[in-house]
């Protein structure tokens, strides 16, 4: 090696000494930023389809929740006869402005036990609504009218058949269940442009007598609900897909075929679709049978040489409902800053080299300190550092390069601001509870709120309202519907309205009425929650309370030891339509040691490992049990209970509650 490199000029072998340690450095240092970058996105590759999922399913557990809350809102609609059973035509109004405002269900439907029925429903392929009616003048037909979107019907039916709602799947299961229920595949719909299968949610409705007067129905197609998963944010180039444990395909995000042309489901391991096709073989493989699947399945696969991701988990929380759903994202959704970061890495120290062959000692020496330099920078950002600005000013590829790491850093700074925001705005929402409790002799009283999300829709406040008397202390209690952002600033909302309106003069219904105006003329009656306002008096010794939509106090008297029961008539939640008839209740004989408990439902319908709600016996159990304790103890007991009971269970909904103790 010295007497080949003696026969050569200074000016050419001194370029290559120096420049093939170059070489080497560009190269293993290449590598090694590389590999961090690789091992940093990877993580949070795995991070954000977990993310995902969790996303599609909670979103997909909302969509599936619609028709049991529209089955509530109808029965109670009943209720209060609200709803003529004696008209049914006169429902046509109501149902079509409830389907516009639930623009995912297919369809409402009232079935009578003497065999009337009415409707509103969207057949896919079609355009529109059709209302149905079989009553005393249709005999024993069905006929059903076209509507347009100012909600007249056509003056001539555009179909009519005989028809028994009695003898259709969805009254029958739902009088063989005795409650409501998930009834798959209730139809087959080929009347429109085109072929589905529909999912009904019946549930039966009896008089106070227990007379069975009918069935409500609210019902979802496989099509919307692949019309759902479509409009849904995957990735870049990800997709959805929902098997049932048989492994056959519900729907997808894709609008691949669930069907045969003669009406067979398809395995999804013999679907057309590449990508669900080979995913769904990978699961059969890996899994005997479905119909014991638990727990949430992570594996990288390939699929036409291309890695992605996969994720599986059971679809739960919803009566006959038994579903998976699958989440599949190509790996280079993620990783693809990272590919470009090697290609411009490898390029830039080729050039380093190049120009230390042209240039020498000196000229090789600055082309290796900006790989140190992008080296450096990307082990910072494997470690979290991402503020620092990298700047390499040795030439237009560098730049460039530096340019791009910026940015990508940049990404990378925004979502996990966004997590602080998300942290901050959970802080603040925190901050808008009560920092502490009414200090009234004769009174002991504790609060508590959880949200399963950073943050949430439920909330408690302690009132001052104008008039009332100093030995008396006011309550309220609220649960928006669903969670997160949206959730969190309608309360924060309400909580507004609330307090503003406290400083005046009047009644709790005064109080409700004047909320739901409010709240009706800024959702536009899309968004609704739920309220409790009360009242304690210890000089009068009454409560006075009153609700919207929400559970009645549990009351416990620990000198009889027996519960004492709030007889209310339901009403509506607020938000949804404007009406000032909330009715506020009063309770006299209220004495020393009765326990009062006011809670969301997230309380009682907290799941544990197999299913099972606590239930409101649990909460009476505790309050039995504790009796002795004060109101922050018995607290204590609540949320140490409701963790013992979910296990490692995460918890799926808002739990808040006030507790007080009469002295």
């Amino acid at each position: 090696m010295p007497s080949i490199f003696s026969k050569l000029p200074l000016r050419i072998s001194a370029p290559i000494v120096l420049s093939l340690p170059v070489l080497i450095a560009v190269a293993v240092l290449s590598l090694i930023a590389f590999w961090q970058a690789r091992s940093a996105a990877n993580k949070m590759a795995n991070d954000q389809i977990v993310e995902i999922h969790k996303r599609i399913d909670q979103q997909l557990g909302d969509l599936l929740s619609m028709p049991a809350r529209i089955n509530r809102i109808n029965a109670q609609m009943l209720d209060e006869d609200r709803l003529d059973l004696g008209d049914l035509r006169s429902w046509r109004a109501f149902l079509y402005e409830q389907a516009m405002a639930f623009e995912m269900l297919s369809g409402i439907l009232w079935g009578s036990a003497e065999g009337e029925a009415v409707w509103m429903f969207r057949y896919p392929g079609k355009e529109g609504y059709e209302f149905g009616i079989k009553d005393d003048d249709t005999g024993e037909e069905v006929f059903e009218y076209r509507m347009d979107a100012k909600n007249q019907m056509s003056a001539d039916p555009v179909g009519h058949y005989e028809y028994d709602p009695r003898k259709r799947p969805w009254y029958t299961n739902a009088i063989r269940a005795g409650e409501a229920a998930w009834t798959e595949y209730a139809w087959v719909n080929q009347d429109g442009g085109e072929v589905t299968y529909g999912l009904a949610y019946p549930q039966p409705y009896y008089n106070q007598e227990g007379e069975l007067l009918g069935v409500l129905d609210a019902e979802i197609s496989l099509h919307d609900v692949s019309r759902f998963l479509g409009s849904l944010e995957i990735g870049r180039t990800g997709m959805a897909y929902i098997i049932d444990r048989e492994g056959d395909l519900l729907a997808s995000s894709v609008d691949a075929a669930v069907h045969d042309s003669d009406l067979k489901r398809i395995p999804a391991h013999t679907s057309q679709h590449g990508s669900i096709s080979a995913t769904a073989t990978v699961l059969n493989n890996d899994f005997a049978s479905l119909s014991d699947f638990e727990g949430t399945y992570h594996k990288l696969v390939k699929i036409d040489d291309q890695p992605q991701l996969m994720i599986v988990s059971p679809l739960s929380g919803h009566a006959g409902i038994n579903w998976l759903t699958v989440t599949v994202v190509p790996e280079h959704d993620f990783l693809d800053a990272v590919y470009k970061l090697r290609r411009r890495s490898f390029y830039s120290g080729l050039v380093a080299v190049l120009v230390t062959l042209l240039l020498g000692v000196g000229m090789a020496s600055v082309f290796v300190r900006p790989i140190f330099r992008l080296v450096s920078h990307v082990r910072k950002i494997g470690e979290g550092n991402l503020t620092e600005q990298l700047h390499l000013n040795y030439g237009p590829e560098f730049v460039q390069l530096s340019n791009e790491i910026n940015t990508m850093t940049e990404d990378l700074r925004d979502r996990m601001r966004m997590r602080r925001s998300l942290a901050v705005a959970m802080e603040v929402q925190q901050s808008l509870l009560p920092s502490d409790t009414p200090k009234l002799e004769g009174l002991d009283v504790a609060g508590h709120s959880t949200y399963c999300d950073e943050t949430g829709g439920d909330y408690y406040d302690f009132l001052e309202v104008a008039g009332l008397s100093e030995k008396s202390a006011a309550i309220a209690l609220g649960d928006v519907m669903g969670h997160g952002v949206a959730a969190a600033m309608l309360m924060a909302t309400a909580r507004g309205v609330l307090r503003s309106r406290c400083q005046e003069p009047g009644s709790l219904s005064d109080l409700l009425n004047h909320m739901n105006r409010m709240l009706v003329e800024d959702t536009g009656g899309e968004r609704f929650m739920t309220m409790l306002l009360l009242t304690i008096d210890l000089e009068q010794h009454e409560i006075r309370w009153t609700s919207a939509g929400h559970d009645a106090p549990i009351v416990f008297d620990k000198e009889t030891s027996t519960f004492v029961e709030y007889e209310f008539e339901g009403s509506l939640p607020l938000g949804l339509f404007e009406q000032d008839d909330y009715e506020e209740y009063t309770v006299k004989d209220v004495r020393s040691g009765q326990i009062l408990i006011v809670a969301t439902d997230g309380l009682w319908e907290t799941q544990g490992e197999h299913g099972e709600f606590y239930g409101k016996d649990r909460v009476n159990d505790l309050l039995r049990r504790h009796a002795e304790s004060s109101a922050e103890e018995i607290s204590q007991h609540i949320r140490k209970e409701l963790a013992e009971f979910r296990g490692p269970l995460s918890p799926d909904d808002d739990v808040t509650f006030v507790i007080v103790k009469i002295e």
